[in-house]
């Protein structure tokens, strides 16, 4: 027995002294240059221009340390004498060039109104990057003020952390409190020397450094580190050195990724699990059963199965469909716990309140809205909306042709538009295309499922909304008319649904908290003083623009909506569903008989070479009239159908086409459509086996909750009329993972639903650091060349911003979920 535990000890003894050697030994641990063009070493990594979306401090040059974004929206920025400052907006980024030979990687810039051409030349020496700003040419001093390279940290990994540099230190703040400079000068700036995984420091020879307060300037800024080229130099290059204290032995803590609202006892359940990708060791993960008494005890228990890599981490599955039994449940695996995960047949029936109950309700445009002694906000934007100029170009990517296509001149009141619609997101439009998009989720839901609900009063001669105080109306039906009827309204005023109405100005565009403190809600008049009010007039030009051009796109995308609402509406108001039913006819007979505009505006669908939108139109249009005319032209676009690829027709008429599968009752159109559901399944089988988690795995900038959630509430329909094709798991899954079976974290995406979920988020209270009950954020954000992040940062608008559309989609895939649990 002696001889067995020396023998362990000199085991042990022998591996710890071989990591140490391995830790001490030439390059383990050290920064080198990637293919790709980045630079690395465990529990480190620095982008360079991989991502651009620096408006979102989301780009240019980025630094990871140990598993956190820290350093991001770095780039070159000058100043012209005459105060103007130039930065991504004005620059063009060029082709980022790799020489792994020499460890040095360059990416070329230009300043393009000023001419001013330069490379940033990045390398290593293995414990440091440095970055070098070579101009082409040295500065002219006398166009020129200040030229710097320049940084951001992240307040959300350095707030309450200390910062030295020079003869200046301090203490990061959690929230911007008036002091802007933080350090004037130095030569080398240390930020948190006392947290081993979030500490480096930067330093420049030939550099002044500064660190100011970003947050200053803007509420989504960081901590601003500037490497400013000393005005007058000469010089026409500078360098930075970035050192970062690195870990080598850090690895990420395993991430449990379970439904956050639970199962329903007859349905899959399979934890994913997301690990470090240098992890060796697999543990036995145990699933414990809580007793009345909160006593737990283990149920089951096992070794996950191995999935692969994606992104840069490792990922295993555990199956514990097995566990049925109702109640509560717990996770645990390596030293991580999640729950309690709830297991009942009750476990949907509730989780969409919150989204119909509060988010919908706060983001209705032109009322107040109050819970109990809480005002959400005012009666907002009462004196909507001016026609916008011609040749108007919005900075939030709306357009006005040249010609308004109306009655109204440029900045004249638009008469009959301060009633209705949602704002989108966390700002404060009214995208035409997003409202249709909400209730087209929201009115589908209705009819297919039948859900009653009445806890809001709406007061409309009051302007009033009353949260939690039933009114004897159904709240489905009321969110349905209040926001067709604001669609209606623009066919009312102009003819046609324009795209959408929108702040003049950017000053008022970036307003947070209550929207009623925007515009004075008097409608312009430009005969008064800007101080002059009369009546219910002033001279204060607040009012919000109406993009008002015609797009078939969208005139399509309203026939299809105002067609179902008007199925859905009748009995309710039926004077509502008469005036739906009549412009989607109107609208539809119009479109026939002129030529297409293909128009690109945002938040509105153009119509594409299948015929996509037109073919819902006429499909919702057949369905709510049963006319022949409707379902000749279904039969007449039979090759357009028969052209589109399956991801084309999933994400445009697919769902709609199958729903008139039956009423249409023709051959060739019910052969075509089995066709395309084959191919669709196929497609679907490729997407989803990418990931571990059963979804449709496509990022752009934004995080991919909102097209999960809208595809699933598509496929229900592939589901329930084409069952011996498509799984019931595609919409089970795609619910799992908004509730917290993604990547990146375990939060379910939607705010106060689940026992962790989103309650930091880019809403219209983000300044607040809070949440709206039910809002549905987009989720965790993918960085090239392979990060995955979700970091509940309020600003961050890409992963946790809400919007109606994403938000109706999961009320009725929550609904659609139950119901097909329930027809098992």
């Amino acid at each position: 027995m002696f001889h067995n535990c020396l023998k362990r000890r000199i085991s042990i003894f022998s591996l710890t002294a071989l990591i140490l050697i391995m830790l001490q030994a030439p390059g383990f641990g050290q920064i080198k240059l990637q293919p790709e063009g980045y630079f690395e070493t465990p529990g480190f990594a620095f982008l360079l221009y991989h991502n651009d979306y620096l408006v979102g401090k989301r780009g240019g040059l980025q630094m990871f340390l140990h598993g956190k974004r820290v350093l991001d929206a770095g780039e070159v920025v000058c100043t012209a004498n005459d105060g103007i400052s130039y930065s991504y907006e004005a620059t063009e980024i060029g082709t980022r060039a790799v020489d792994l030979q020499k460890g040095v990687c360059v990416v070329p810039g230009r300043i393009k109104p000023l001419d001013i051409s330069y490379r940033i030349v990045a390398g290593s020496d293995g414990d440091a990057i440095f970055l070098t700003v070579e101009l082409e040419k040295p500065i002219d001093w006398k166009k020129i003020r200040s030229i710097m390279l320049k940084l951001e940290a992240y307040p959300g990994e350095y707030a309450h952390k200390t910062y030295r540099g020079g003869t200046s230190f301090g203490i990061f703040q959690e929230r911007f409190q008036g002091k802007t400079l933080l350090i004037p000068a130095a030569r080398e700036i240390s930020f948190a020397p006392e947290d081993d995984l979030r500490s480096f420091a930067v330093s420049s020879k030939d550099a002044e450094l500064r660190l100011l307060d970003g947050r200053a300037m803007a509420n989504f800024a960081g901590f601003m580190i500037q490497a400013v080229l000393p005005s007058g130099s000469p010089a026409s290059k500078y360098s930075v050195r970035i050192t970062p204290r690195v870990d080598p032995s850090w690895r990420r803590r395993p991430v449990i990724q379970v439904s956050q609202v639970g199962y329903h006892p007859d349905q899959k359940k399979t934890a994913v699990l997301e690990l470090d990708s240098r992890t060796v060791e697999v543990e036995k993960i145990r699933i414990l059963g809580a007793d009345e008494e909160g006593r737990k005890k283990e149920v089951m228990s096992g070794k996950p199965a191995e999935w692969g890599t994606l992104f840069d981490h490792r990922y295993l599955t555990f199956d514990f469909s097995d566990v049925r039994t109702p109640g509560f449940y717990f996770l645990d695996y390596a030293g991580e716990h999640a729950g309690p995960i709830t297991i009942s047949k009750e476990v949907f029936n509730e989780a969409w309140h919150p989204t119909l109950d509060v988010f919908f309700p706060v983001q209705m445009c032109h009322v107040e809205v109050r819970e109990r002694e809480r005002v959400w906000h005012g009666a907002c934007h009462l004196d909507d909306g001016l026609q916008a100029p011609p040749g108007t170009v919005h900075f939030d990517s709306y357009r006005q042709k040249n010609e308004t296509e109306t009655a109204f001149k440029a900045n004249e009141h638009i008469p009959g538009l301060d009633w209705g619609g949602w704002h989108d997101a966390a700002d404060y439009d009214l995208p035409s295309g997003s409202i249709a998009h909400t209730l087209l989720w929201l009115a589908l839901a209705r009819e297919e499922f039948q859900p009653s609900r009445d806890v809001t009063t709406i007061k409309r001669k009051e302007r009033r909304v009353e949260l939690f105080r039933p009114d004897g109306k159904d709240d489905f039906l009321q969110q349905v008319s209040f926001g067709v009827d604001f669609l209606l309204s623009l066919v009312r005023a102009t003819g046609h649904v324009c795209a959408g109405v929108i702040e003049n100005k950017i000053s008022d565009y970036v307003v947070v908290g209550d929207p009623v403190n925007i515009t004075d809600g008097l409608v312009y008049d430009a005969s008064l003083k800007p101080d002059e009010k009369r009546e219910n007039r002033s001279g204060r030009f607040d009012d919000r623009w109406v993009f008002t051009n015609r797009n078939t796109g969208g005139q399509y995308q309203l026939v299809q909506v105002a067609a179902l609402c008007a199925r859905v509406l009748r009995g309710f108001d039926d004077a509502l569903a008469e005036e739906c039913l009549k412009a989607a006819r109107e609208i539809w007979e119009f479109e026939q008989t002129h030529p297409p505009v293909h128009f690109e505006v945002c938040y509105q669908p153009q119509e594409d070479q299948f015929h996509s939108w037109e073919l819902s139109a006429a499909a919702e249009l057949f369905l709510t009239t049963g006319e022949i005319k409707y379902r000749e032209r279904l039969l007449d676009l039979i090759p357009s159908i028969e052209e589109m690829p399956p991801d084309r027709f999933v994400k445009g008429p697919g769902f709609t086409l199958v729903r008139a599968l039956d009423r249409v009752n023709d051959e060739r159109y019910k052969k075509i459509i089995l066709k395309k559901a084959e191919e669709l399944k196929a497609y679907l089988k490729e997407e989803f086996a990418r990931s571990p988690y059963g979804v449709l795995f496509h990022f752009r900038v934004w995080g991919n909750n909102w097209d999960v959630l809208d595809l699933a509430g598509r496929l229900y329909y592939f589901i329930k009329h084409l069952p011996d094709v498509f799984p019931q798991d595609f919409v089970l899954d795609a619910v799992n993972y908004n509730f917290g079976c993604h990547p990146a974290s375990n939060h379910s995406y939607v705010s106060g639903v689940g026992v962790n979920s989103a309650t930091v988020v880019y809403g219209f209270n983000r300044a607040d650091w809070t949440f709206i009950p039910g809002g549905v954020v987009s989720g965790a954000s993918f960085l090239r060349p392979k990060f995955i992040e979700y970091r509940s940062n309020a600003w961050d608008w890409y992963e946790t911003e809400y919007v109606i559309g994403g938000s109706a989609a999961y009320i009725f895939d929550v609904l659609a979920a139950r119901h097909l649990l329930a027809r098992r």
